[in-house]
C-alpha cells in the first residue's frame, strides 16, 4: 500500500497529493495509537484509516496509470474461498454456507468484475462473531508489525534528516560570507596602508619623485588602494570552491 502511495505522490497532481497524504498521514497516526494502546477501538480506527486510503489508491491509480497491465491486487478477492479464507485468518468465525449465502444476497459488496475489495470485505466482517483467542494471538502480530513500521518510518526520517544536515553543511550563508571577507578586506588594507607608509621615501625615490612631496604621494596611493578594496568588499559575486572529504 505504502509502496503505491509513493508512486502516486510522484506523479499526482497537487491536489490529490494533498488527499494522499493525508490519508497516509492518518493511517500512521492511527498505527501508532494503537501500537501505544492495543485496544479494539484503536483498531477499528486504524483499520477505517487503512479503508479510506486503499479507496482512494482504487480510485487515483487508473487516472495515474491507465496503461499499467491488469495484475493480481492483495486489496480484492476474486473467490469467495479466498475471502472466506481472509476472514478467517483475521479471527472472524463464519461458515462457507453462511458466507455464500450472504454472498449471493448482496451482504458482501461485490464489485461489476465479480471481485470483492478488501475494505468491503472488512465492512461486512463487523457483523461476525470473532474468535477471542485468536484475536489475541493476531493482535500481538498486529502490534508487533506497527512496531517495525514506524521504526522503518523513524529510520526514513533520521536518514532523510542526515542527508539534509550534510546538504547544508556544503553551503556558507551569503550573510556570513560578506562579514568575513568585508573583515579580511579591511585588515588587508590596514597592512597594506601600514607598508606604504613605512616605505614612502622608497618609493619616491624608485619613481625619482620629489621627497618635498611624499605626504601628497602617499596620499594619493592610498586613495588607489582604498578605491581598490572597497571595490572588492562591495562585491556581489563570490566563487567558492568546495572540498569533499573522503570517506
Amino acid at each position: 500500500m505504502f509502496q503505491r502511495v509513493q508512486q502516486l505522490i510522484q506523479v499526482a497532481a497537487q491536489h490529490d497529493k494533498i488527499e494522499l497524504g493525508t490519508l497516509h498521514n492518518a493511517v500512521i497516526q492511527c498505527m501508532q495509537e494503537y501500537r501505544d494502546a492495543s485496544t479494539a477501538a484503536n483498531k477499528r480506527n486504524w483499520d477505517a484509516a487503512k479503508s479510506g486510503l486503499q479507496e482512494c489508491l482504487d480510485r487515483l491509480w487508473p487516472v495515474y496509470f491507465p496503461s499499467e497491465e491488469a495484475s493480481v491486487d492483495p486489496e480484492r478477492f476474486d473467490q469467495q474461498k479466498a475471502a472466506r479464507d481472509y476472514l478467517l485468518n483475521k479471527g472472524y468465525k463464519v461458515s462457507a454456507g453462511k458466507f455464500s449465502t450472504d454472498w449471493n444476497n448482496g451482504k458482501v459488496r461485490v464489485q461489476r468484475d465479480g471481485s470483492v475489495r478488501r475494505a468491503d470485505l472488512l465492512e461486512y466482517a463487523t457483523t461476525l462473531d470473532l474468535d477471542r483467542k485468536k484475536i489475541a494471538n493476531m493482535e500481538h502480530l498486529e502490534r508487533r508489525k506497527a512496531e517495525l513500521e514506524v521504526q522503518k518510518l523513524e529510520q526514513q526520517v533520521k536518514k532523510s534528516d542526515l542527508e539534509n544536515r550534510k546538504e547544508d553543511a556544503r553551503w556558507v550563508r551569503k550573510e556570513d560570507a560578506e562579514i568575513q571577507t568585508a573583515t579580511l578586506v579591511g585588515l588587508l588594507q590596514d597592512s597594506l596602508n601600514h607598508h606604504l607608509s613605512q616605505h614612502q621615501a622608497q618609493l619616491l625615490h624608485a619613481c625619482g619623485g620629489d621627497h618635498g612631496r611624499v605626504a601628497e604621494f602617499a596620499q594619493a596611493l592610498e586613495d588607489v588602494v582604498a578605491g581598490a578594496f572597497n571595490e572588492l568588499a562591495n562585491g556581489r559575486q563570490f566563487d567558492v570552491d568546495i572540498e569533499e572529504d573522503e570517506e
